[in-house]
């Protein structure tokens, strides 16, 4: 029976080393896998930060060049801008406007202040006084709005070339 003994003794022996070294081998197996799984999950937060990093990037180059074109697009349509510019155009603009506004828009008034001047004669059949007269009021009230519209415009542009002019012509 001893020699019994001593054969599961031994058979124990060699089945601990056995599971020993399979241990061994399956933490290697772990350890390599977690370090893998390690490097493939920092591998991709990197590339996550280099994707955040080069969208931002490129938005922001974006939004620069947006920037940039509205403002080029203000200072083109900038009428001061233009009147510095051109201060002399500006004034033969301003005067030809107001030329053309005069010979455009109506007088006014008649030469004559008499409001029947515009109204067809009598033998006609249309002339009514109190007719003529709400006809007259009404055509009135209009010339006059768009007389002081076109006015106050011509003022405005003309009155920015001349004081651009007269700061023009001041600098040293």
């Amino acid at each position: 029976m001893d020699h019994e003994l001593e054969v599961i003794r031994d058979q124990m022996e060699g089945t601990r080393a056995s599971l020993a070294n399979k241990l061994e081998a399956l933490e290697s197996q772990v350890r390599e896998t977690v370090q893998s799984a390690s490097d493939t999950v920092t591998s991709a937060v990197d590339g996550a930060k280099e994707v955040v990093t080069s969208v931002s990037e490129g938005a922001k180059q974006v939004v620069d060049k947006v920037s940039e074109t509205v403002d080029t697009v203000k200072e083109s349509l900038s009428v001061g801008r233009y009147v510095e510019q051109y201060p002399w155009a500006s004034v033969g603009v301003a005067v030809a406007a107001g030329f053309a506004a005069a010979q455009l828009l109506p007088a006014s008034r008649s030469t004559s202040g008499d409001p029947s001047e515009a109204l067809p004669p009598a033998s006609s059949g249309g002339y009514s006084p109190s007719a003529a007269s709400a006809r007259h009021t009404a055509s009135e009230s209009s010339r006059h709005q768009e007389s002081s519209v076109v006015s106050s415009a011509l003022k405005g542009v003309l009155g920015s070339t001349i004081s651009t002019v007269v700061a023009w012509r001041s600098a040293p």
